[in-house]
């Protein structure tokens, strides 16, 4: 956990997979009293062999994905998994949050995120 301070809320975080390239991130609404700005998900997945494997910690990745959907979006658990494996973005939407999908294609690992907030 990063401290907040000044003008910034807590950050937690949790780093898993052999490679650490997944990840998931609770950023803390600044002088909130702990009250959550957003949550982002991410996995960097290697698209080319740097030491760890093509698409190294995968089966956690899709695993944590799986997660995010029964926690923010259940009655969408199917299209949260399609999307975090595509690459385009997209947004899914749940009664209750907004999960926003980004895809960025990099030289060696592309960036699969979801960042969730609350409606």
């Amino acid at each position: 956990m990063n401290q907040a301070s000044g003008d910034l809320g807590a950050l937690y975080s949790c780093i898993g997979g052999k490679a650490e390239t997944v990840k998931f991130f609770i950023n803390e609404m600044p002088n909130s009293g702990g009250r959550v700005k957003n949550i982002k998900f991410l996995w960097n997945d290697y698209t080319k062999n740097v030491g760890e494997g093509i698409h190294a910690d995968s089966a956690i990745a899709k695993q944590w994905a799986g997660h995010l959907a029964d926690m923010y979006a259940p009655a969408h658990k199917e299209q949260v998994l399609k999307v975090f494996l595509g690459n385009k973005n997209a947004v899914v939407q749940s009664a209750t949050h907004v999960l926003t999908y980004t895809y960025s294609k990099g030289p060696a690992a592309d960036e699969r995120m979801f960042v969730v907030i609350k409606k």
